[in-house]
């Protein structure tokens, strides 16, 4: 068994008594929980030290009345006889009031770690977006300089006439997304370019062609089928530049044949 002293024990009457503190500390540490302590004043003696005779004297002490007491209940007393037909067996006046006590300091000390325990067990982790904000700018413009700096090596390379600047820049910008587009990959580029255009391909179709199949390198075009015979993939430029040049051909054969011209620019053809 233990309890729990408080510093009042010290403070009160029964201050500079040592045998009487040293006897009722003893009590209250076999003390059960309704504050019972049935223990021979012999066997007190022997655990703390003093005769039988200062144990009892120490005792009387502790059952008499105390007019000083902070606690009116039984006039002061300190502890109480269990049975009056036997001179041994006590109850401790206060214990259950001060036991209160101590369960209620407990009680907080517990919430106050249990509530410490959980914050730190779901404490947020630590954020690392503005820790790495100042890196992540720095990642940032970094890439803005070789951006820039890519830019400035593509104008040193001289672009050929016959090479659009918007499809170079095109390339150079689907290129430009994926690892290895460094300056000797972009000379080799425009050498690609440069053989497959004297075979006779369209540059700009060539790049659409590797920008729209998502591959890294430039090749001939691919020839696809239709009408049992093979003809170049058409590019998208060229595409629309035949749709336009078909439509305006329309328009013109409307007029020349008295046609509505709104209607043959549908490709609708109404004759009387």
């Amino acid at each position: 068994m233990y309890a729990k002293l408080f510093t009042s024990i010290y403070q009160g009457t029964l201050r500079g008594d040592t045998h009487g503190l040293v006897v009722f500390t003893n009590l209250l540490a076999h003390a059960d929980a309704e504050g019972w302590v049935d223990i021979h004043p012999k066997a007190i003696a022997e655990e703390v030290g003093l005769s039988i005779e200062q144990v009892r004297t120490a005792l009387s002490a502790l059952e008499s009345p105390d007019p000083e007491s902070r606690s009116p209940e039984e006039e002061g007393r300190r502890i109480v006889r269990l049975d009056e037909h036997r001179d041994w067996g006590w109850r401790i006046v206060n214990h259950v009031k001060y036991r209160a006590i101590r369960s209620e300091e407990e009680r907080r000390e517990q919430n106050r770690l249990a509530q410490q325990r959980w914050r730190e067990k779901h404490k947020p982790p630590v954020s690392t977006r503005k820790q790495n904000k100042p890196k992540q700018k720095q990642i940032h413009i970094q890439k803005q300089e070789d951006q820039k700096k890519g830019a400035a090596k593509a104008s040193q390379l001289g672009l050929p006439d016959w090479l659009p600047k918007s499809a170079w820049n095109d390339w150079h910008n689907f290129r430009n997304s994926m690892k290895g587009w460094t300056h000797k990959a972009k000379t080799l580029s425009l050498g690609t370019l440069t053989k497959l255009r004297e075979k006779g391909h369209d540059p700009t179709a060539v790049i659409e062609q590797s920008i729209e199949r998502g591959w890294t390198g430039l090749f001939e075009i691919k020839q696809e089928k239709g009408n049992g015979t093979n003809r170049p993939a058409e590019s998208a430029s060229g595409r629309a530049e035949r749709k336009g040049n078909e439509h305006l051909a329309r328009l013109e054969e409307a007029e020349r044949s008295g046609n509505d011209p709104l209607l043959a620019a549908h490709g609708r053809d109404i004759r009387s």
